[in-house]
């Protein structure tokens, strides 16, 4: 007998596109979740997760204190 291959789900695809991660820089500065951006583009949290950690940048302001936030295009 030779093993099945058991697919649940198809891939929806690899790799965020540019507008999907413009659309994920808008929701993360109006302070949505990653939960309701995964569930926004049709993607996995743990994709989202992992491009937030990924296009993650830090900020210097006038004041000289820092804050990070993301920027699209680090994370592309």
């Amino acid at each position: 007998m030779g093993q099945q291959k058991t697919i649940t789900h198809p891939r929806k695809g690899k790799h965020l596109n540019r507008d999907e991660r413009i659309q994920m820089e808008g929701l993360l500065k109006a302070k949505r979740a990653p939960s309701e951006i995964a569930a926004l583009l049709g993607r996995d949290v743990r994709t989202i997760e992992r491009e937030i950690k990924r296009g993650t940048v830090e900020r210097i302001h006038t004041d000289l204190s820092r804050s990070a936030v993301y920027s699209a295009d680090r994370g592309h």
